[in-house]
């Protein structure tokens, strides 16, 4: 049986693995998981019941970052001598390196062009790295392009059921509107020189979508004062249960939009720079809607935003074309799976 490491510091990959691993689990493979303390992760992880070494938030000026993570190999690299890996896995560049120290193969899963740094640790020491058939740059002959978005590996309809029930848990009637508004702190290193939507246009944003629907919000940093009052009311561990029954999601998540368009609900994001896989979604399906971060390309967000809660026919035009995304895609947790057990056993 194998024994797998994975390096965890963001939530959309924590719920990327944990179909994985707990049907890895179910067949009698051992796992050790390293957590970030990052947003909602470790709530997450342990609302999951699963068992993790929790590692602190990282310091965000440079020299302190890089004397925190020196000090974190040297305990990962202890605790993993005596977990002994027969593989590592993840989207880290840290377990790359891990896995060169402690020379265990590593497999690399990637869905970000943005990130150069952590494309070329992969490039020098991972045996194999995964990435979305639409990514759009070669990383070379280990590359290995699937069929789907690391989305579909925890809520396409074969193992995730969105409850109604959240619905009374928001306080929301039965077939009353309401939108998902996503901010994010722009903190990653591929988020350099991006600000997102200003405060002035989140409020303004809010305002015009409660015309027509109650607007949540779910952000990484704290919200103003006028904004707080719209504060996603449940655990991280519901937010995928009430997107699910949403009439839009809204805002500067790439992730989430694209969460968004595998369970059917129409998206408007802002960045400056899109990913493969949301140009994708956007073209082949139209269930994303990406603009910019200039205050003009702002304001055509929250109008195209208005216009879409507006179509009476939005709704079943997303859960059509949500249908057709998921049944021209594969089940990529089950090609993980047979992978780790035909070649690292």
């Amino acid at each position: 049986m194998a024994r797998i490491f994975i390096d965890i510091n963001h939530p959309a990959y924590f719920h990327f693995f944990r179909p994985f691993i707990l049907q890895m689990q179910q067949k009698g493979h051992t796992f050790f998981l390293a957590v970030r303390n990052k947003d909602v992760l470790p709530e997450l992880t342990g609302f999951a019941g699963l068992k993790y070494y929790e590692k602190p938030a990282l310091p965000k000026d440079f020299w302190p970052r890089l004397f925190f993570l020196l000090h974190e190999f040297r305990i990962l690299y202890n605790r993993l001598r005596s977990f002994k890996p027969s593989l590592i896995m993840g989207f880290s560049p840290y377990a790359a390196i891990l896995s060169f120290i402690l020379s265990r193969p590593f497999i690399a899963f990637e869905d970000t062009e943005l990130s150069d740094m952590d494309h070329l640790l992969f490039r020098l020491f991972a045996k194999k790295i995964f990435t979305p058939a639409c990514f759009k740059k070669s990383l070379g002959k280990k590359q290995i392009r699937f069929n789907g978005y690391k989305e579909l590996a925890y809520l396409h309809p074969s193992v995730f059921a969105p409850d109604k029930a959240v619905r009374h848990e928001m306080g929301l009637a039965d077939h009353e509107k309401y939108v998902i508004c996503r901010f994010v702190a722009w903190g990653a290193r591929h988020d350099q020189g991006h600000t997102g939507i200003n405060p002035a246009n989140k409020l303004a944003a809010v305002k015009a979508f409660s015309h027509y629907a109650r607007v949540f919000i779910s952000s990484e940093l704290p919200l103003d004062v006028a904004l707080d009052a719209y504060r996603f009311p449940l655990g991280a561990h519901r937010l995928h249960h009430a997107l699910a029954f949403a009439s839009l999601m809204f805002g500067e998540s790439s992730t989430m939009a694209a969460e968004a368009a595998v369970l059917g609900v129409p998206s408007v994001y802002v960045d400056n720079e899109g990913r493969g896989y949301t140009d994708d979604i956007e073209h082949r399906y139209g269930l994303i809607q990406r603009f910019g971060e200039s205050e003009v390309q702002q304001i055509q967000a929250i109008n195209r935003a208005v216009q879409i809660l507006a179509d009476p026919t939005a709704a079943n035009k997303a859960r059509n074309a949500s249908l057709k995304l998921i049944s021209e895609h594969t089940d990529i947790t089950a090609i993980f799976m047979q992978m780790v057990e035909t070649e690292f056993k």
